[in-house]
């Protein structure tokens, strides 16, 4: 068997194989006598058929497994031996292969990229400050009072735009097999995922009243937090209605202040209003400097990352990028598919190279979130999508797959907090109106509208 190796970059190694004629036949001739202890052929049992009528109905499918093994066998003995690391999977194509004569196949092994990182002091950033002013915290808390409503209680039928507190309750095969309770539900169209509970709720609960109780199919979605293994099976959902509420504005006063934010005055309401404030603010900020960051980081790393791996980002933001691209234009997109993954190559390459300084960094300052920096993000995740935080936090809690994406971007946000700590800042005070702005124009850049 003769190997030989092409080196196309920093981090992919091309291998071109030659297997003897002789080693594919011994491969082919054991996929046959595979065959022929397991295949049935009419008119013989199991077994027991000839070898050479084995040899004729089954030939095609034994050259084609003996080949994929072959190609298996000698990536492995590769990776082993010569090019060890890979993170992503190998791509062979067959160069040759005719019958009774050699196999001659290349296969292309890529490994991570050794990530040589820069001291922090050597990146220079610009850092945006923007406090709350007064006059900021005036304007936020006068629209706060003009516009705060509350959920009342009504005595009718469920409307579009109402609120409702519902009890769920799954059945499988005529058994109660997990509850559900949803309090202040938003009766409001397009507000849920297509196949959850949430949406199959809203599709049956306009017309209903408090203490209606119907039963609604239901296909269990994945990652729901059911004991019993219920995904994509089609149960039943007993929905009882047990109050509804619509939405009215209402004089904010000491009492809602207690029952908003559990405290004696208005003076200690506001006090609270000015945190969430000043924390929505910081967020923004850190937001806006993350992008500064990221760009810096670009500028001062450029080293070759596997192919397959941007491949791979590739497909995946191309379905969220062609819906960007739909809703900004208010015609049919003109690009067609190769134009729009040219455009998108250079942002996951981006994405990919960041993606392994990332990891370097967390590596190096072993940076792990406390439980504090995950409740803090949950509670940011509450605002920003407008939802109660014990829900998110109950998702934490149930959806692993949904627990890793957020300790992942816990980790980037402790290392973007690290970056700006230690490198070379220059600072720059903008007001509210200039912070808004600066984040608009900074999605004029497609690598942020992709979430770089």
């Amino acid at each position: 068997m003769q190997i030989s190796e092409e080196k196309i970059s920093d981090v992919a190694m091309r291998f071109s194989v030659t297997v003897p004629a002789e080693v594919v036949a011994e491969k082919i001739d054991m996929q046959l006598a595979g065959h022929a202890g397991n295949v049935k052929v009419p008119g013989f049992r199991k077994g027991h058929a000839p070898k050479e009528l084995v040899r004729t109905n089954f030939l095609g499918r034994a050259t084609k497994d003996a080949i994929e093994e072959l190609i298996r066998s000698v990536t492995t003995d590769i990776m082993n031996s010569r090019y060890q690391g890979s993170v992503a999977k190998p791509r062979y194509e067959i160069k040759k292969y005719e019958p009774g004569q050699e196999l001659v196949f290349s296969v292309v092994i890529e490994a991570a990229p050794l990530v040589e990182l820069k001291d922090l002091k050597e990146l220079h950033i610009e850092k945006i400050v923007c406090e709350v002013s007064q006059e900021d915290f005036d304007r936020g808390t006068k629209a706060f009072f003009d516009g705060y409503t509350k959920n009342v209680p009504v005595d009718r039928a469920v409307q579009e735009l109402d609120f409702v507190d519902v009890e769920c309750m799954l059945l499988h095969k005529g058994q109660a097999v997990h509850k559900v309770s949803m309090k202040d539900l938003p009766v409001m169209q397009g507000k849920f995922e297509d196949d959850s509970i949430e949406q199959a709720v809203y599709e049956h609960i306009i017309g209903l009243k408090a203490g209606d109780e119907i039963t609604i199919p239901f296909t269990v979605p994945k990652r729901f937090p059911t004991k019993r293994k219920l995904e994509g099976k089609r149960v039943m959902v007993r929905l009882t209605v047990s109050d509804v509420y619509c939405e009215q504005h209402v004089p904010f006063d000491a009492a809602e202040a207690k029952s908003l934010f559990d405290v004696e005055s208005l003076d200690e309401a506001q006090e609270i209003l000015m945190s969430i404030m000043r924390k929505i603010r910081a967020n923004s900020v850190l937001f806006y400097n993350r992008i500064s960051v990221m760009n810096a980081l670009a500028e001062a790393y450029d080293f070759d990352v596997p192919g397959t791996l941007v491949q791979d980002d590739i497909r995946r933001l191309y379905p969220d990028f062609l819906e960007m691209l739909q809703r900004e234009s208010n015609e049919p997109i003109q690009k067609t598919s190769a134009e729009i993954i040219d455009e998108l190559l250079p942002i996951a390459t981006r994405r990919t190279r960041l993606g392994f300084v990332f990891h370097a960094m967390s590596a190096k300052y072993k940076l792990e979130p406390s439980k504090d920096d995950i409740i803090e993000y949950l509670f940011n995740e509450a605002i920003a999508q407008q939802v109660e935080y014990d829900d998110i936090r109950e998702r934490y809690v149930h959806d692993e797959e949904f627990a890793k994406n957020v300790r992942y971007s816990v980790i980037d946000i402790l290392i973007i907090k690290k970056i700006l700590e230690e490198a070379t800042i220059t600072e720059k005070v903008v007001t509210a109106e200039e912070l808004n702005t600066l984040i608009e124009h900074a999605f004029d850049d497609l690598n942020v509208r992709a979430g770089d």
